[in-house]
């Protein structure tokens, strides 16, 4: 078997697998998420971690933040058992819902489109990962960003969607905002990055949930880094609309030649207009709904969505 960039081998998977944290994962699939990572895994309630998890000697070991299992404790973490995760989920569950969750609407929203776009057998995406961490394409790269969502086209060959996502139109400037995140991606395309790096990776990803997860015969074939497209498709998509207002702020700080553009616009600092063709090669499709992504099924083709710029 080829060395792993990211994801586990079947010795993790089989220890894995004879564990209850295993087991809540098929008990409740419309509220957790397993993120594979490379040589552990992340358990996401929420859009928050409540198990990193690795296999060590043979046996399964897991952290959590320790205000997860104790509202009054200190920073930091502490050891969670599978049987320990199991025993506490509905503590643990109370107090993300009642302290965390609504301070994190946009994680919140983000494992909602994911768990209800893969429970949707009509969707053609199925999202494979979410809170990607991009490689440093050198020691000096501080912040190499990252993506809120990746999707998978359950065809061959497998497209695959860059997903950014934004809750409502305060989320769409500022230091995380529109502009971060396309010098994100222009990066990202400029390093070649999708060909050298991601494919590779969702391939291993691909191959670790066809041994812990049943799936389709679609992922059967996705554990081939072959039978992949060779360009990714980008999308912003933008819940808790208000009529016009989002998409026109979203517009805002994209472009310099509407009312009331940002001095921070993509547009001004680096040169290109992203809701057209460029000669970046990056033009993005920018979607957004109502509501914070409840009626939602799937991720990208869902008829609730409305083109931004038409």
């Amino acid at each position: 078997m080829p060395k792993l960039t990211r994801g586990i081998d079947a010795g993790f998977a089989e220890v894995f697998k004879t564990t209850v944290a295993y087991e809540l994962l098929h008990k409740y699939p419309d509220e957790l998420f397993l993120g594979i990572r490379n040589n552990y895994i992340n358990i996401y309630y929420r859009g928050l971690s409540i198990c990193k998890g690795t296999v060590v000697s043979g046996r399964f070991e897991g952290i959590i933040a320790k205000r997860y299992l104790d509202l009054e404790a200190s920073a930091g973490y502490t050891d969670i058992s599978p049987g320990a995760l199991v025993q506490h989920y509905k503590r643990i569950k109370k107090n993300i819902d009642l302290n965390y969750a609504p301070k994190n609407k946009e994680k919140d929203a983000q494992q909602r489109l994911i768990n209800n776009n893969n429970a949707n057998n009509k969707s053609e995406w199925f999202c494979i990962d979410m809170e990607y961490k991009k490689q440093r394409a050198s020691r000096e790269e501080k912040d190499p960003g990252r993506f809120d969502i990746i999707a998978i086209t359950k065809a061959r060959p497998h497209r695959v969607a860059l997903i950014e996502l934004k809750y409502g139109s305060g989320a769409i400037g500022g230091s995380s905002g529109i502009l971060k995140h396309t010098q994100d991606y222009l990066r990202f395309l400029q390093a070649s990055e999708f060909e050298n790096h991601l494919i590779p990776e969702l391939a291993d990803i691909a191959q670790s949930y066809g041994m812990l997860i049943p799936q389709d015969s679609f992922m059967q074939t996705a554990v081939s880094a072959d039978a992949y497209c060779k360009k990714p498709e980008f999308y912003f998509i933008t819940l808790d609309s208000v009529e016009n207002r989002t998409r026109q702020t979203m517009l805002r700080y994209i472009k310099n030649d509407v009312p009331g553009a940002a001095k921070d616009n993509v547009r001004d600092v680096i040169g290109i207009d992203i809701t057209k063709e460029n000669e970046a090669d990056f033009t993005p499709v920018f979607l957004f709904a109502e509501g914070n992504g409840d009626d939602i099924t799937d991720i990208i083709g869902d008829s609730k969505y409305i083109p931004g710029f038409d």
